[in-house]
């Protein structure tokens, strides 16, 4: 028999084995594919290469995973199989043979992997690359051919195939056969590990999602604790937070649930009671052989679902966060003096009449002391574009602070000559991030003089529920009627609420778009892990399951004891995946300043949908499995 022959055997006794680690490659060759096919299709990049850049991205996240994951699946494959290579070495082969073998093996499960994610890519490819044409507003997309997308990722992914079968055929023959033989150590041996370092997990996991709710916490505080107000505004938090969960994460798996099986053994009544002597003694061992494995399918879940939601919770907020910030329609800012000022104003009047859309009109003049560097505006201006309810009184000396602002109330500010008391918040008026030192002075103010006078900004309102493809069309005929502004040399700023939606919407399309397409990896890797260490697991068992069955268990007794290890090995990532997430979507909605929890809610229905599927799917089949060792 020849090698390549000896390989296709090997390959088809192991196929319900090798089948989740086959998928995932199938996955990951078809997702880079279809990113390859966005970066090179002519229609796609007749702009400035935006998404020629961001497919870019995405292809090398795509890579920097295959080659973790396909290191990770190949080593734990081979890992299982040491016996078996070392019996081979053991009746003759030869070390160059034994490398070629795994060479072989991998290589037909890599190129098999490679023909049919480019073959499911080339008959899904051109539904995403549709997608991605309505996401970037280009009506007629013809079919191109991806060839060079062809080229690239067979390319790419042989040469990963190939290096990690060459690398890990060196490692598997660099041992003795004495230490591959005596591989079939036992799973059973002593559990070890440290109660220090299980509470830390406990520790850091738990200060993780106490970190994340800062915000909540500075508010139940009222604000008051100088280290708490420094927290939230500390620009590298989300590292913080990273770091402690994921070493929470991890001593959690390798260390904690050890240490609870033992706190649960310790529990007489409850350990002896029913069958639970029996799932929680081997649990303890299973636990301590999968550790890596849940820690990692947790991680990939974690980042599945928290990107996923995000994204799509973006987008779902996108038109409420950008109104926050911007409490206008359509701004019109002119610097003073200008001359132009009374001919613009009307193109953009004309134009709104021109497309039958109402609007109300407010002028605030902007006032700028350069010494200080503060801007303000008038008690009137504010009051007249304001609501009643929000408009505010101040006496000679006081000014009020706009939401942006920096400074603090009761704060006295000296600005050209004349002292001033912060005495009030006032609402926005403009873009947050516009104007950020902004505040609003009494009428008889010396500030208010033409010397001080930067520009006057005129504001239009829409009524609710407004045209907004009017609203597209008057913000691109004013751009091109009235030419260059400012920071082009022209006289003009204007500032459009619709464009900025459109451009966020733009953004957060893209985002969920690949973010979606990653997500899936994750998942499907998250799930090919879980299930190959479950089979190995009972094909470890195979001779506890035979002579407990002989001693008088009957069967139905011993797939309780596997279903109830089987459920928490399954659930214990996907449950840490989901408490992740929640914390993460947490901390976006306090940025949002809006509630997400109904949209996540039904996202987060879908994705369990999802995960319930397959373990229903691996249940049964693992079920099929343990019946047939016991016969």
């Amino acid at each position: 028999m020849t090698l390549g022959k000896f390989a296709f055997k090997n390959i088809k006794e192991r196929l319900e084995q090798y089948m989740g680690y086959w998928l995932s490659c199938v996955t990951t060759v078809f997702i880079f594919f279809i990113f390859s096919m966005n970066q090179y299709h002519p229609e796609l990049n007749q702009g400035p290469g935006a998404i020629a850049t961001i497919m870019q991205g995405a292809q090398l996240i795509v890579l920097i995973f295959a080659i973790f994951f396909l290191s990770l699946s190949i080593n734990a494959f081979l890992t299982d199989r040491k016996k078996d290579f070392g019996v081979l070495l053991m009746m003759g082969m030869s070390k160059r043979s034994l490398r070629q073998l795994i060479l072989f093996e991998n290589m037909l499960l890599g190129l098999t992997a490679l023909g049919v994610g480019i073959g499911l890519g080339l008959i899904f490819g051109h539904l995403l690359i549709l997608m991605m044409g309505y996401i970037i507003r280009v009506s007629e997309i013809t079919y191109h051919f991806p060839a060079m997308s062809i080229v690239i990722t067979v390319s790419l992914f042989s040469l990963i195939f190939l290096l990690l079968a060459v690398v890990q055929g060196r490692r598997i023959t660099k041992q003795s056969i004495y230490d591959l033989m005596r591989v079939d150590t036992n799973e059973y041996e002593q559990v070890i590990y440290s109660k220090p370092l299980a509470y830390l997990g406990v520790i850091s996991l738990v200060s993780g999602y106490l970190i994340a709710n800062i915000s909540l916490i500075n508010r139940l505080f009222g604000g008051q604790i100088a280290w708490i107000q420094r927290m939230v505004h500390f620009t590298e938090l989300h590292l913080v937070i990273g770091g402690l969960v994921t070493i929470g994460m991890f001593l959690l798996f390798s260390q904690f649930f050890k240490y609870f099986m033992d706190v649960l053994r310790r529990n007489k009544s409850f350990y002896f009671s029913g069958l639970n002597a029996l799932w929680i003694a081997e649990l303890k061992y299973r636990l301590s052989s999968n550790a890596v494995t849940m820690f990692v399918a947790a991680l990939l879940l974690s980042s599945a679902f928290v990107t996923t939601i995000g994204t799509i919770s973006l987008i779902a907020t996108t038109e409420e966060e950008v109104s926050e910030e911007m409490p206008y329609d359509l701004m019109y800012y002119s610097d003073y003096p200008n001359n132009k000022l009374e001919a613009e104003l009307t193109i953009v009047q004309q134009e709104h009449d021109r497309q039958n859309l109402p609007y109300t009109e407010r002028l605030i003049r902007l006032y700028y002391d350069e010494a200080s560097e503060v801007r303000f505006i008038s008690q009137t201006d504010y009051n007249d574009a304001v609501s009643t309810n929000e408009q505010i009184q101040l006496s000679i000396g006081e000014v009020a602070l706009i939401e942006a602002g920096e400074e603090e109330l009761n704060e006295q500010l000296r600005i050209a000559g004349e002292t001033l008391t912060v005495t009030d918040t006032a609402h926005q008026l403009f873009d947050s991030y516009r104007y950020n030192k902004l505040f609003v002075v009494n009428d008889a103010s010396s500030l208010l003089t033409e010397q001080f006078l930067e520009g006057q900004a005129y504001l239009f309102h829409y009524e609710a529920g407004y045209d907004q493809t009017a609203a597209r069309q008057i913000s691109a005929s004013l751009r091109d009627k009235l030419g260059p502004t400012l920071p082009d040399g022209g006289t003009y700023l204007l500032a459009s609420k619709i464009e900025r939606i459109d451009i966020e919407i733009y953004s957060y399309q893209l985002l969920t778009y690949v973010g979606s397409l990653l997500s899936f990896i994750f998942m499907v890797a998250s799930g090919s892990l879980i299930y190959f260490r479950l089979l190995k697991n009972i094909s470890r068992s195979k001779q506890i399951y035979t002579n407990l069955f002989k001693l008088g268990l009957d069967k139905k007794a011993l797939w309780t004891i596997q279903l109830k290890q089987f459920r928490f090995l399954f659930f214990a990532p996907v449950v840490m995946a989901f408490v992740n997430c929640f914390f993460a979507i947490n901390m976006l909605q306090e940025l949002l300043h809006t509630s997400i929890w109904t949209l996540v809610l039904m996202i987060g229905v879908a994705l369990l949908t999802f995960q319930f599927a397959f373990y229903y799917f691996a249940k049964e089949k693992l079920k099929e499995k343990i019946m047939l060792q016991i016969g």
